[in-house]
């Protein structure tokens, strides 16, 4: 490296000077070249820049037999630049050549997890459960709908109990090109590192250029797996590009892949991930996936149970007095609804000669976290209208997105009632034993008419 100084000489301009080469300094000069220019501001700062506007800068130049004339562009002169040139090449060999596959953008998933409402977020951290971010679908804090949909191509998945590994197909969205690719096919299958991020780390990498894959694009079954059985799945080899007439074009390069996301390397709570293939022009990268899971297994439990009824009105039927109006009032506590996701759909209740009125499952409210109890308390009448020596009984069932329910538990009930609420609809001719209305009293009788008369 030239050693450089500037001298300054009190009441004058300095001087440059550069390394002589023996250790001292000789007198030194800045000299602007072709189409360059040198300047300098207040603060002794000295710029250099070009002024080439053609000349041999970024163009074709003049070709060896000195014209362009004759040949398929008779647009090109000397002064056409590089870029423009290679692109009007560009575009007739698309004409010529069979098009690549697609490079990869989207990421398919084979799995569907449950509709669930979350217990945690950021109103309710939960410790070991990662809240779920803006990055996909947008943030989710407690009490929130956490279901399959989606928005463009990214997609959430839905509520996982933490056991499920993710497996998903790269490119799933694009067709078949055939006899050029097979379906699912992805470009540049020979070059640069195929990634699989989960929650925004990089898990595995596979070099393309380096794995042979096994079995042919669309057929493939080489693997590539961390540790934690995370990565790439059904790899196929590389595939050349072919026309129709079956020319192969080895330069134009596919391949076909699955991924899989084992469940060891997911985390309570919030999950996503995606895939990024690093080539010498850049990355290109996929959708997101996102998903849920919850490994909490504490079972539902309900306690504190009782079915009380209430009977008034009466009704004699042969001397026998039976209640014809009653309810009853069913209570009871429910207790791991909430862990660590709840239920969309109602808490429902089996019940024998009784009406029942199935309630939702509450949110969970201020101040309140996953470890809020359901105070259950549902009344209703008596659905059956005819109970000789009869009983009733009522039992719950608390559904659970993840979970075993917990299914007709708590049952309670009573035995020994006379009740009756059926109505006379016996006439004068006919008797259908409801009532005693035309009953025939015990007495002689002379005619028809007496009896019709009572």
């Amino acid at each position: 490296m030239t050693a450089v100084r500037i001298l300054e000489s009190s009441g004058s301009a300095g001087t440059i000077q550069v390394s002589s080469g023996n250790g001292g300094f000789k007198p030194g000069r800045i000299v602007a070249g072709n189409n360059v220019t040198i300047t300098s501001n207040a603060e002794g700062v000295f710029e250099i820049t070009s002024t080439a506007t053609g000349s041999t800068t970024n163009v074709i130049g003049t070709p060896t037999d000195g014209s362009f004339s004759g040949g398929l562009f008779s647009g090109l002169s000397p002064n056409t630049t590089i870029a423009d040139a290679i692109d009007q090449i560009n575009s007739i060999l698309s004409y010529i050549a069979p098009s690549p596959a697609p490079d990869l953008s989207f990421v398919s998933a084979n799995n569907t997890g449950v509709t669930a409402k979350l217990s945690f977020g950021s109103s309710n951290i939960i410790t070991g459960y990662q809240n779920v971010g803006s990055t996909v679908l947008g943030e989710a804090d407690i009490n929130s709908i956490f279901q399959y949909e989606s928005s463009g191509d990214n997609k959430r998945l839905g509520v996982f109990n933490g056991s499920t590994s993710i497996v998903g197909k790269l490119n799933d969205n694009v067709p078949s090109n055939s006899p050029n690719h097979s379906s699912d096919a992805f470009g540049s299958g020979n070059t640069g590192l195929l990634k699989l991020e989960l929650n925004g780390e990089v898990i595995h990498q596979l070099d393309l250029s380096s794995f042979a894959g096994s079995g042919s694009p669309g057929s493939g079954t080489g693997e590539s797996l961390n540790a934690s059985g995370s990565g790439f799945i059904n790899i196929s080899t590389s595939g050349s590009a072919v026309d129709d007439t079956g020319r192969i074009f080895d330069s134009i390069v596919h391949r076909t892949s699955e991924i899989k996301i084992h469940s060891s390397q997911q985390t309570d709570g919030w999950n996503y991930a995606r895939i990024v293939h690093s080539v010498p022009l850049g990355d290109f990268a996929t959708n997101y996936l996102e998903w849920v899971n919850d490994s909490n297994n504490d079972s539902i439990q309900i306690s504190n149970t009782n079915l009380s009824l209430s009977l008034n009105g009466s009704t004699t039927l042969s001397g026998v007095r039976y209640f014809n109006n009653g309810s009853y009032t069913y209570t009871g506590t429910i207790s791991n609804a909430y862990s660590n996701v709840y239920s969309t759909e109602n808490i429902n209740f089996t019940s024998v000669n009784l009406d029942i009125n199935n309630i939702p499952i509450p949110e969970i409210g201020e101040g309140e976290d996953q470890t809020k109890t359901i105070n259950i308390s549902t009344s209703a009448g008596i659905h059956s209208q005819k109970m000789i020596d009869g009983n009733i009984s009522l039992s719950v069932t608390v559904p659970h997105p993840i979970k075993d329910d917990l299914s007709e538990a708590g049952s309670e009930g009573l035995s020994g009632i006379l009740y009756y609420t059926l109505t006379d609809n016996s006439t004068a001719t006919r008797e259908t034993f409801r009532s005693e209305q035309y009953r025939v009293i015990s007495g002689s009788y002379d005619t028809q008419g007496d009896v019709l008369s009572g």
